[in-house]
């Protein structure tokens, strides 16, 4: 793969220019079916009500793994709104957070 130059890349990513919409992608759950989860549900309608309004969709640059913005291959995915844009991207957790890229207060705790 190329060196990035897209404006998601971790060297150009302003953090402000990104809105928290909700988190995407939990770990493992063993014998319980993630799908089941009303939290799951709930944030996966979160995306969904605000994708609808924006009419917006995930970026489409090259990144290798899932985390959009360092290509790692990240378990804990956080979906961000990028309104210039009118782009998504999904952020692995620790890249949020060395981002200083804020998500709701209540729901940094599931990752500690």
């Amino acid at each position: 793969m190329s060196k990035r130059t897209d404006i998601h890349c971790p060297s150009k990513i302003v953090p402000s220019d990104y809105e928290y919409v909700a988190i995407t992608y939990f770990g493992g759950m063993g014998r319980i079916n993630i799908d089941d989860i009303p939290f799951v549900q709930e944030e996966r309608k979160r995306l969904k009500d605000h994708m609808n309004r924006t009419s917006g969709k995930y970026s489409k640059h090259e990144h290798g793994g899932t985390c959009h913005c360092c290509g790692a291959h990240a378990i804990y995915m956080i979906a961000f709104y990028h309104s210039k844009n009118n782009e998504y991207i999904k952020v692995g957790q620790i890249c949020a957070e060395k981002l200083d890229m804020s998500f709701d207060e209540n729901q940094s705790n599931l990752f500690s």
